[in-house]
């Protein structure tokens, strides 16, 4: 009677236990404050138990095989003949073999919830931690194509920033003083070229519209005549439209050369000419 009844509170919280031990039960639960805080922690598992998935009922030889198992590892009980029981014990339910004492801890059925729950918070947390990952990746790949997209960008934005200083050279060219413009002459009815000459300022520019576009190991080559000697320049490519605006490097002055030749040369440029000159010009 004053022995604590942990091995069958999962039990007594089921409401499976027999007649006489729930008799047991009840009269040590009215004086036991230990035993009924341990009950209402059994009633709340039980509660959680409706969210588990549904139980079947045992195998009817499942009695036999546990009770002939209990029997061959049960010691056997020395009483001495002198001691006479108040009370006799109820019968083991075969169903207490199941819940097992719980010596220094929780009871069974609650430390079988308890794994459940772990088990079912580490796939949550998993899962989650998958969507994460996912949710990473494709910010990371947003992330890139912004890049290309600002990388693209800034490269138009530095293309247009050195055509608009170019634009701007050859404006302030026009505008000095003592700039004149020369025409090239040769075959071709479609290009036209021409150099923007400033003698004082020792500047020239050269502007094409028409040039066929060269193939890869080609390129367009521009020379400055002095005398009978022809002296390397710049080596350019057109796009597609024939056109290409360039500063023409003077190695001297440009009171020193006459004219002004374009041939095509080898992509990256000859030091004397190769080919017949097909556009001309007089200083």
């Amino acid at each position: 009677r004053n022995e604590h009844i942990d091995d069958i509170i999962d039990v007594y919280a089921l409401g499976a236990l027999e007649p006489g031990e729930q008799d047991v039960a009840d009269e040590h639960l009215r004086g036991c404050a230990r035993c009924q805080a341990l009950l209402n922690d059994s009633k709340r598992v039980v509660a959680a138990l409706a969210w588990t998935p549904e139980q079947h009922d045992p195998p009817a030889e499942l009695r036999s095989r546990l009770m002939a198992g209990a029997q061959q590892i049960r010691p056997a009980a020395s009483v001495s003949a002198t001691e006479q029981p108040t009370r006799p014990q109820p019968p083991k339910a075969w169903w207490r073999q199941l819940s097992g004492p719980a010596q220094g801890g929780p009871p069974l059925l609650v430390r079988r919830v308890i794994g459940i729950g772990a088990l079912l918070l580490l796939l949550a947390l998993a899962g989650n931690t998958v969507r994460l990952l996912d949710q990473i990746r494709q910010a990371q790949t947003a992330a890139a194509a912004q890049q290309q997209i600002i990388g693209g960008l800034q490269g138009q934005v530095q293309q247009t920033q050195k055509t608009a200083a170019a634009q701007q050279q050859i404006i302030d060219a026009v505008r000095a003083p003592g700039t004149r413009v020369v025409a090239f002459s040769g075959t071709g009815a479609n290009v036209r070229s021409q150099l923007l000459i400033n003698a004082a300022g020792n500047q020239a520019f050269l502007l094409t519209d028409g040039l066929p576009p060269l193939p890869a190991d080609k390129a367009y080559e521009l020379w400055l005549i002095q005398g009978q000697d022809a002296v390397a320049s710049n080596v350019f490519q057109v796009d597609q439209q024939g056109r290409a605006t360039i500063q023409v490097q003077v190695p001297t002055q440009l009171k020193d050369y006459q004219a002004a030749a374009i041939t095509i040369e080898a992509a990256t440029g000859s030091p004397v000419p190769t080919t017949k000159p097909f556009l001309m010009s007089n200083f």
